[in-house]
């Protein structure tokens, strides 16, 4: 441990944590870095009398820790003189095995002692290590064989203890099958004081005390050891004799600690399981984390109290101390006793954490600045500036508070008079604005999101919703009454039921959470502004007031957008299904479930006629005619035609709604350019599939249309797959070209007939485009064997042999004729065939082979040019987009970097519109910069892993007066 005697702590985190982390500096150097003790007793031989004399070994290292306590004023059970608990200061110290501590408000005190184990850490290790490597690929019998090695070594040892004198032969069979003897259990005999003499193993004696509780503490340790291997086994294969019982109980109660206030779990108080816990805080106020708020109350008094005499009340001790009352009132939601002490320190001059960033937000620019590294001087002049900037006397009377608290946490007496001084003179400075500024929004950037802990696709939905005019024009009025359902009118529905109240309110809540981000968007980018302008026109302005532009989204719309409400399968005992969240994925579910939320908190379109029993008519108003929907929601039409063997039956038509496209990027061919083309992905879409159905020995075949298109269309390239060989989901990182404008007039119809020829052109080219690709592809399929090649290469590698070998049999005829000898006259003579004969076999093959390569080569030429002229054809349809209601413009490009589904960051490119003119914007989180159209288009930055996975396309008639990104 590393406290000293001034650090007091409660009695109940004395023996939780201090008394588990105490390890002296020779019993350290055995046991892993940051070993934790866990108190065990064995179950059938716990201490008695544990008010006086108290011990237990670890179940881990297998050291022992004994108490000895003395209490002449009081005793554990009636409690310290405090009637809270004791307040030990301990010297529990590192360098040293026995300490002390004492309780400050009475002569409670306790003497603490670690016994390093008889039996080392290391040879612990070792035996395991050789009972469980012998059998590698049964688990469970190395821990079998384990356990009966350490049972045996307890029952000797107990035995010993019992006054058994006995010696243990090595050639009793029973014992070499459990004890084995091989070096690591001679090593623990050894240290156990067993001695080998003449093939066997005498006991130690216990003629003299001293020896006799050695060996018990031994007994104990190989006891506590059992219970933990036994652990490893099943249950059926447990002895009641090793069971282990956690001593934290018994060692509470020793300590007069068992019975502190604890924190109630449950109601509207989170427990810290359920938010980040401060652990350093409750270290730092001695408390144990489940401490009740009085009970932290009483010990952050206890501490000040203590503390008063060695340094100021605002001293650095204290200010930690406050710090972690903070944090932990801040970790529970400010119940009502944190809440009264945090305002009462407050009011004397103490800054929480939160406060401090908060000022330097306001005051610097910078919610992370380096108080230490400003000089006051610095700050007098930026504040300053910032009190001319300010609005109104409200604003102003804020920015002096701000920089009182800077003050404090500085602990600088002059900067504070100087604050409050500006504080009492802000009555005396003008409260009209200031001259009005000229905002060119095309030069002064959007402002950013900070990522406040994985929501980055978040910010990047965020920033879209925010983009697209009518939306944020809609989100802004709330409060109009009219616009959304502030009322908390109940007769909206989903689907076929009554939305509840407690879900419209979710969802107006929502709404209004999105307007306080969205103004906090548009003004900060005037502060921005105005902060830029005020660096330029002041001489010498400090550069912390020109820090990067970010907003900060509240955590609770983030968990609502980012957390999908699902009814899980567990029920209440009385039937009724238990409502619980799920982490959203992906861009897509996360902007379902948005705009789900604002149509829950539309208001309801037809009470009236629902209460007249017309909730079908009500029904489909409300789920069609939101100008939601009609935004964002498209529909389409899908025809399903079964040919049976003896007829087929009549098509079959059904419509839906979708809110956004899920386009599969279609496989790649050879003869395919590395990046596939959205153009394709749309027309993979809609082109027929056809399935057999084996139960009615039919073909169902399935072709859609877009029977309506929104004005926003929303697209989502399905990047994650699933490998069914692996069982594992991958990315598909292949290169996606997006196309700046694109029609939908082709898919308008079931067949591209529509748009007067030019779409049922582009079908014909597309289809034309597939078939060359898989005729090349067929020729250019490789074989499964290691260096296979494909048709044309396979052919004409036969026949390059096959001239070789004509080439070469021709040549030996001829040496032959002229009768040459030596090893080609023996070869000849050893060749199955006539040399003539092998030549016109070869000849043979060659003419074949010729032509067969002629023709594939020829085909693959034909094929080709036929490819390359479709493609170009159908390039100069992707290029011609004509001006009508189905031509749409690319808005939003989602970016998802990483090679894998589950890690990785994202971004987003929007469009940003202004009298006439475009450009291209990059949000990542909190930087926004503007980029050129070909980053958007290409592949980003030549990495693979960066690709399009979402896609926001608008209505070109409409992109003008849809998007734009001005305040």
């Amino acid at each position: 441990m590393h406290h000293n005697h001034n650090d007091g702590v409660l009695g109940g985190y004395f023996a939780k944590t201090q008394l588990s982390s105490w390890v002296p500096t020779g019993l350290q150097r055995q046991l892993a870095p940051g070993h934790r003790h866990i108190w065990m007793h064995q179950t059938q031989s716990q201490p008695q009398n544990q008010s006086q004399f108290w011990h237990a070994h670890c179940r881990d290292c297998l050291s022992q820790l004994q108490l000895r306590t003395t209490s002449p004023a009081c005793t554990p059970q009636n409690g310290c003189l405090d009637n809270i608990g004791h307040h030990m200061h301990s010297a529990l110290d590192a360098a040293v095995e026995i300490s002390e501590a004492k309780c400050c408000r009475c002569a409670f005190t306790v003497e603490a002692r670690l016994v390093p184990p008889v039996v080392s850490p290391g040879m612990v290790a070792d035996l395991e290590m050789a009972r469980t490597a012998a059998h590698r690929h049964h688990p469970m019998q190395g821990a079998r064989d384990l356990n009966d090695t350490v049972t045996m070594l307890h029952r000797l040892l107990r035995n010993t203890v019992r006054g058994e004198t006995r010696p243990i032969r090595i050639a009793n069979a029973k014992l070499s099958a459990a004890l084995r003897f091989d070096p690591p259990c001679t090593l623990i005999l050894a240290a156990l004081g067993f001695d080998l003499v003449d093939g066997e193993y005498r006991p130690p004696s216990v003629a003299n005390s001293g020896n006799s509780a050695w060996l018990q503490r031994a007994c104990d340790e190989l006891s506590i050891w059992a219970g933990r291997t036994q652990r490893r086994l099943p249950d059926s294969e447990r002895s009641p004799t090793y069971a282990l019982t956690p001593a934290a109980d018994s060692l509470a109660a020793t300590l007069g600690a068992a019975a502190y206030d604890r924190q109630q779990a449950g109601g509207g108080t989170p427990t810290l399981a359920e938010r980040d816990n401060p652990e350093w805080a409750f270290a730092c106020l001695g408390v144990p984390a489940d401490a009740a708020d009085t009970l932290l109350v009483w010990a952050y008094a206890r501490l000040a109290e203590e503390d008063a005499s060695a340094e100021p009340l605002d001293g650095p001790q204290a200010q930690r101390r406050f710090d972690a009352l903070a944090a932990i009132a801040l970790a529970r939601r400010y119940p009502l006793e944190l809440q009264t002490l945090v305002s009462a320190e407050s009011a004397r001059g103490m800054v929480t954490p939160e406060q401090v960033r908060d000022a330097c937000r306001a005051v610097l620019g910078d919610k992370d600045a380096c108080l230490e590294r400003v000089a006051a001087a610095d700050l007098r002049s930026v504040f300053t500036v910032r009190m001319a900037e300010a609005v109104s006397m409200e604003a102003r009377c804020i920015l002096a508070d701000h920089l009182m608290v800077i003050a404090s946490a500085k602990r600088d007496a002059e900067l504070r008079a100087f604050a409050v001084a500006a504080r009492e003179s802000v009555m005396e400075l003008p409260s009209g604005p200031p001259a009005p500024l000229s905002i060119d929004t095309w030069a002064q950037l959007p402002v950013g999101l900070s990522n406040i802990g994985n929501t980055c696709y978040l910010n990047c939905m965020l920033q879209c919703l925010y983009s697209l005019a009518p939306i944020r024009s809609a989100v802004l009025r709330f409060g109009d009454k009219a616009t959304w359902n502030e009322q908390l009118l109940v007769g909206r529905r989903d689907g076929g039921r009554v939305l509840k109240l407690e879900e419209i309110r979710r969802a107006v809540r929502l709404v209004e959470m999105l307007k306080e981000l969205f103004e906090k968007l548009q003004q900060r980018r005037v502060d921005a502004w105005e902060d830029s302008v005020s660096g330029r026109q002041v001489a010498g302005g400090h550069p912390l007031a020109m820090a990067s532009v970010a907003v900060k989204p509240a955590r609770e719309l983030a968990d609502m957008l980012l957390m999908q409400q699902q009814q899980q399968q567990q029920s209440e005992p009385d039937g009724r299904r238990v409502a619980g969240q799920q982490q959203q994925q992906d861009v897509d579910e996360c902007m379902a479930q948005c705009v789900g939320l604002l149509v829950h908190a539309l208001p309801p379109v037809d009470t009236k006629a629902e209460a007249e029993g017309e909730g079908d008519k009500a029904d489909e108003s409300n789920a069609e005619t939101s100008w939601i929907h009609k935004l964002l929601a498209g529909h389409l039409e899908t025809t399903t035609t079964r040919r049976a063997p003896t007829q087929d039956k009549p098509s079959e038509t059904t419509c839906e709604t979708f809110l956004t496209l899920n386009l599969n990027i279609p496989p790649k061919t050879l003869s395919q350019t590395p990046a596939a083309d959205i153009n394709d992905c749309l027309a993979a879409l809609f082109a027929p599939t056809t399935i057999p159905d084996p139960q009615s020995n039919e073909e169902i075949t399935r072709v859609s249309r877009i029977a309506d298109a929104p004005p926003v269309l929303c697209m989502q390239v399905q990047r994650v797959q699933f490998n069914m060989e692996t069982m594992r989901a991958f990315k598909d990182n292949t290169p996606l070209r997006l196309r700046p404008r694109l029609s939908l007039t082709p898919f308008a119809s079931f067949r591209g007939e529509e748009g007067g020829g030019v779409g049922s052109k582009r079908w014909e080219l597309g289809e034309r485009v597939r078939v060359m690709e898989a005729r090349l592809g067929g020729l250019n399929v490789m074989g499964e064997e290691p260096g296979a090649r494909s048709v044309v290469e396979s052919v004409e590698a036969m026949r390059r042999m096959a001239e070789g070998v004509s080439t070469w049999a021709t040549t030996q005829q001829k040496q032959q004729q002229q009768q040459q000898q030596g090893i080609i006259g023996d070869l000849l003579a050893d060749l199955p065939l006539p040399a003539e004969n092998i030549v016109q076999s070869a000849l043979t093959i060659r003419q074949q082979l010729d032509a067969i390569s002629t023709t594939l080569l020829h085909a693959q030429s034909s094929w080709t040019a036929d490819l390359l002229a479709s493609q170009r054809a159908l390039e100069e349809i992707y290029d011609h987009v004509p001006d009508d209601q189905m031509a749409y413009t690319l808005h939003a490009v989602f970016i998802h970097s990483g090679e894998t589904p589950e890690f990785g960051h994202y971004w987003v490119y929007l469009r940003d519109c202004q009298r006439g003119m475009v450009r291209w914007l990059k949000f990542n989180d909190a930087q926004v910069g503007v980029v050129e159209e070909e980053e958007v288009l290409g592949v980003v930055a030549g990495v693979r892993s960066d690709n399009p996975y979402y896609l926001v396309y608008v209505r070109s008639e409409d992109i003008e007066n849809m998007v734009y990104m001005g305040v």
